[in-house]
């Protein structure tokens, strides 16, 4: 077994310190800081990648099967986009956020076969323009927010591109927001989960948002919705049980799902506290 260990200091306003411990028998990464607030900041010295440098020392991180973030506040800058790509070479990689903060603007689940992302009742996800494409399953207690203001292409909060399919817990919250004006054409869809292969298991029960209302959907192809499934045509198997909103002042809207039934047993069922207006 080895361990490898590094404290260091990160300026952000304020001195933080910050403590790596990677154990390449588990292939388990921790990150440790300070706080989750705004005077707890810190830099996270990345990307976390195997074959990159373990900060403060001259050891080589191995591959990943699980990164755990614990009392981490931290955003992106302009220089680096990807914080944490976790990799393991075979197998899904686990993202696990305790007490923390992370902001990324890039598409930092790229590793491993699919990434497990779970998020404590005191922690949060910040988007800014990416999405969640390798994402498989999420188990969310905290909060999950993504702001996108582009309208070159489809665009949902977690939309995954894997064949593996969709599935998890979505408690706590989550806020997806397209656009950053008042109002902006687009004939792309979006919403807040798009899937290529099959919901297994999945169930809404916190409060989610989709907030559409700068949008201006145009062409037959542009919609906005809630859960997109209508690239699959295996059975989904989904609860909703808490609230899912979808706001389109201006938009073409589907409503709560959008899918396409295949010939298998759908369990599909929907308690309807939510929304579209």
């Amino acid at each position: 077994m080895e361990k490898i260990a590094a404290s260091l200091l990160a300026t952000a306003g304020i001195a933080c310190a910050q403590t790596y411990n990677y154990d390449s028998s588990s292939e388990t990464l921790v990150i440790t800081g300070k706080g989750n607030t705004v005077a707890d900041r810190i830099t996270l010295e990345g990307p976390i990648t195997p074959g990159s440098t373990v900060p403060g020392t001259s050891e080589i991180f191995g591959d990943t099967k699980e990164i755990i973030l614990k009392d981490v506040w931290t955003s992106p800058d302009s220089i680096r986009i990807k914080y944490v790509e976790p990799t393991s070479e075979g197998n899904n990689t686990t993202l696990k956020l305790e007490n923390s903060r992370l902001g990324a603007s890039g598409d930092f689940d790229k590793g491993g076969t699919g990434l497990i992302l779970i998020l404590d009742s005191q922690s949060s996800l910040e988007l800014y323009g990416n999405r969640l494409t390798n994402t498989i399953r999420i188990e969310n207690q905290g909060n999950i927010k993504c702001t996108n203001g582009t309208v070159s292409a489809s665009s949902y909060l977690w939309d995954n591109k894997t064949t593996t399919g969709s599935s998890g817990v979505l408690g706590g919250s989550g806020y997806y927001s397209f656009g950053n004006v008042s109002s902006i054409e687009t004939n792309k869809d979006f919403g807040l989960i798009k899937t290529s292969g099959q919901i297994t298991d999945l169930e809404i029960s916190g409060i989610y948002t989709v907030d559409g209302n700068s949008a201006k959907t145009i062409g037959d192809d542009s919609y906005i919705v809630g859960v997109n499934t209508s690239s699959s045509s295996d059975g989904q198997a989904m609860t909703i049980s808490g609230s899912l909103t979808i706001n389109a002042k201006q938009g073409t809207g589907i409503g709560i799902l959008a899918n396409q039934l295949g010939s298998d047993d759908v369990s599909l069922k929907i308690t309807i506290r939510a929304k579209f207006t």
